[in-house]
Parts: C-alpha cells; sequence; structure tokens
C-alpha cells in the first residue's frame, strides 16, 4: 500500500486504502462555513470528511474535493448505496467521537 495514498488510523495505527476509506462509516462532512472560523482560508469545492476506524471506533479526518454543483450538506446525509445496509442511528458514543474529531481537528497537533 502506498502510504502517501493511504490514511492512517491515530488510535490503533491500522492504515487504509483510498477505496477502504469509502468503505468506513462517515461521522459527519465538515463543509467551509464549519471550518471558516478557524482558518484564514479555505478553497472552494474542498470538504473535511470524519470517518470511523473499523477496529477501534476512533475518528479519522482528511480533507476531498467535491464538484461545484455538489452540496457538501448533501454528502452527509446521502442515501447509502445498494448494496450496503444503512447505517445505524448515531449513539451517544458516535456523537461523542465526532465531537472528538472536530476538536482534534480545529486543535491541531498537540
Amino acid at each position: 500500500m502506498n502510504e502517501a495514498q493511504s490514511h492512517r488510523c491515530p488510535g490503533c495505527a491500522r492504515r487504509y486504502a483510498v477505496a477502504a476509506w469509502r468503505d468506513l462509516p462517515q461521522i459527519c462532512t465538515l463543509g467551509g462555513a464549519d471550518i471558516a472560523p478557524f482558518v484564514v482560508s479555505w478553497p472552494a469545492g474542498r470538504v473535511v470528511e470524519v470517518r470511523a476506524c473499523r477496529s477501534c471506533g476512533r475518528p479519522m479526518a482528511r480533507t476531498v474535493a467535491v464538484s461545484s454543483d455538489r452540496d457538501p450538506a448533501a454528502t452527509a446525509s446521502a442515501p447509502p448505496s445498494r448494496n450496503q445496509p444503512p447505517l445505524k442511528p448515531p449513539t451517544k458514543r458516535l456523537a461523542l467521537a465526532s465531537a472528538r474529531a472536530r476538536t482534534a481537528f480545529f486543535s491541531g497537533p498537540s
């Protein structure tokens, strides 16, 4: 697996290739409006996807490009594809993980 094209979980160090990343449970998508208060500028057409690690459940984040005709807010609530079961309703643990992911992303390395 090409390390430049993979994503590593900060909790258990498991690596995910780009295709595997897309299959992970999505916690939230942060668009420009969510990020703007914390950065000097944010490029149009970029969002931050936060997904849960399959091994340990920790949130992981990465920036991704979205087309200009696609609403980033709709990305988080898009219906599941036919070959995947629908996601379970969020739990308190998932809500806490989402809050921790946002805090970790915006506070930077400690």
